[in-house]
């Protein structure tokens, strides 16, 4: 299993920063003009030197061996486990029940080798055991389930149920 499919993408690691998510974690992205002519940025892990600075690049940039003159971008790429607690178990609103987080994989309908991952809170209506209805709060769906998680906690943030 590839480490990237357990963490966010960069993409949403931006996101989530500009969002207010907290900027802690085991894993980060480096986005900065020195890794530009990469395929990919850098992950780098938690208390371990960034690999193209001499020094902790978040904490300290003026030790940066290429200088102050770099802006360098760091953004926390949760992990699953990370989302999975940041993530509430159920949203309290106005409905009859409380939204509970479902998680669930499967696959593409045309293509049993590409899994999909769905991120959900789910109540019923709350009337009848044997009748109730299943009601969708939100659902979120991608192939990598650190992604989904993240696009489920920016949903929730924007419409202020974290």
């Amino acid at each position: 299993m590839k480490l990237e499919s357990q963490l966010v993408s960069l993409e949403l690691a931006k996101q989530l920063k500009e969002a207010g998510y907290k900027q802690k974690g085991l894993w980060w992205w480096v986005d900065n003009e020195l890794t530009k002519d990469r395929e990919e940025d850098i992950v780098w892990e938690e208390g371990s030197s960034c690999p193209d600075f001499s020094a902790n690049c978040r904490k300290d940039c003026s030790k940066c061996k290429y200088g102050e003159k770099i802006e360098h971008k760091v953004y926390v790429s949760p992990t699953v486990a990370e989302l999975g607690e940041a993530l509430p178990s159920e949203i309290i609103n106005n409905w009859r029940t409380m939204p509970t987080l479902t998680i669930e994989k499967g696959y593409l309908f045309n293509d049993k080798n590409k899994t999909i991952w769905s991120v959900s809170y789910i109540g019923t209506d709350g009337h009848c055991g044997a009748c109730e209805e299943t009601e969708y709060l939100h659902q979120e769906e991608e192939n990598n389930l650190a992604d989904t998680m993240a696009k489920m906690w920016l949903y929730l943030k924007k419409k202020g149920l974290l």
